[in-house]
């Protein structure tokens, strides 16, 4: 009788540094805040965070690419994906994981 490999195991949010969690932070409340893509010069007002809109739009393309933000078009900003959402919720604001739990 074969044996059965072991499933793969479920990939898990990746730790991100404190620059992309406060950008993603920043994108997040923005996005529930006002219901329209984020553009990087609005995050990089944000209080701490002391950096160019270039380096923003850098950092957020990375975070496109982990799958934590998407662009809805070619000239807007950027929005949360569901995985961007719940690391917010899991890591950088935990007191809302309870309310949220049930969330996939």
């Amino acid at each position: 009788m074969a044996r059965r490999s072991p499933k793969a195991p479920i990939s898990t949010p990746t730790d991100l540094d404190a620059r992309k969690a406060k950008i993603l932070e920043s994108v997040v409340v923005e996005h529930v805040d006002t219901a329209m893509p984020v553009g990087s010069s609005s995050v990089a007002g944000a209080p701490g965070l002391g950096v160019s809109p270039a380096t923003v739009r850098s950092e957020m393309v990375t975070l496109e690419r982990e799958g934590f933000l998407t662009q809805p078009h070619t000239s807007a900003g950027r929005i949360p994906t569901d995985k961007g959402y719940r690391y917010f919720v899991d890591h950088l604001h935990p007191a809302y994981s309870a309310k949220l739990s049930n969330i996939k």
